[in-house]
């Protein structure tokens, strides 16, 4: 059974599936929320800013979604993985312009879902100058960092310039368990990335990097900080 962190929620875990690789169902549950709230369909043109775990799960679940999906970061590596993950299109945004990037990606359509998993506000803002008209922007990391910028510039995309709507996509905004009067819970989610993950559709060991003793847990996270071309997907190893 998985138990997923602050839920009151265990899902069995589908016979032949890895306990390790199930242990990223929680994180690849956060990734398909956004893809929950957001207006996805068969043919869209879908981007991603950031391709950590989590932006790397959105993006493939994006693209089983039907879309045609980019994954950006200004990391080569994280976009090699990202590659190696099934991810067709990326692009470094620190190399080629985002406007010029999407524009060659969608051939002059513009994308009509961005999903930011990067958390941070100033990548929000440039994202937002760069949705189609109607679409959306799907906040998938949590910003936290103060940012200081002309908030109208950014209100008139959703109000007056091309109606973009922005949406929160907070885990918790989903039910947890399932019921009558709604389709998706958090239970439902975390077991359908966990057959897609036994049926090699939804993959997670490009970004698996390190299997890790819980005592050497600060190791860890300083790694996830600070060496991010090093460590992107951790695993505590509780039998050591």
């Amino acid at each position: 059974m998985l138990p997923t962190a602050g839920t009151g929620v265990c899902v069995k875990v589908p016979a032949g599936l890895r306990g390790d690789l199930a242990s990223f169902a929680h994180m690849a549950n956060i990734a398909f929320t956004a893809i929950r709230k957001s207006s996805i369909e068969l043919g869209d043109y879908v981007a991603i800013t950031g391709m950590g775990a989590i932006g790397n799960l959105a993006a493939q679940l994006a693209q089983l979604q039907g879309a045609w999906v980019v994954g950006i970061d200004i990391n080569d590596i994280r976009l090699a993985i990202a590659q190696k993950s099934g991810i067709k299109h990326t692009f470094n945004s620190a190399k080629t312009s985002l406007a010029d990037g999407l524009k060659a990606f969608t051939q002059g359509a513009g994308v009509s879902t961005f999903i930011d998993a990067s958390g941070m506000s100033a990548v929000v803002e440039q994202d937002m100058k760069n949705i189609a008209w109607n679409g959306e922007m799907i906040l998938l990391g949590t910003p936290r960092a103060p940012y200081q910028s002309n908030l109208t510039d950014t209100l008139q995309k959703v109000h007056l310039l091309d109606n973009v709507q922005m949406k929160g996509a907070l885990e918790f905004s989903i039910p947890t368990h399932p019921s009558d009067f709604g389709k998706h819970s958090i239970e439902r989610n975390v077991a359908i990335v966990m057959q897609l993950m036994k049926e090699g559709r939804l993959v997670v060991e490009p970004f698996y990097t390190h299997l890790m003793n819980p005592k050497d847990c600060q190791e860890a996270y300083d790694g996830l900080k600070n060496k991010q071309e090093e460590y992107v997907g951790v695993v505590f190893d509780w039998s050591k």
